[in-house]
């Protein structure tokens, strides 16, 4: 099954929805996942769950 996608909205992963879009895991440096937290408007990321952001959510640039 498909991780779902952490981004407020976001139904990728979902049943409902079948776009196949690559995803990346919360980072593992604690200052780019804050950054992550903050631009989700998350309280929290867990990176023990394996949460994911789509890459439709970044800029074309922000993509290494």
């Amino acid at each position: 099954m498909p991780r779902k996608c952490i981004a407020p909205g976001c139904t990728t992963g979902y049943k409902s929805n079948s776009e196949k879009v690559p995803c990346f895991s919360v980072p593992s440096d604690e200052k780019i996942a804050k950054l992550w937290q903050v631009a989700l408007k998350r309280s929290t990321l867990d990176k023990k769950k394996k949460q994911v952001v789509r890459a439709n959510h970044f800029l074309p640039e922000e993509i290494l």
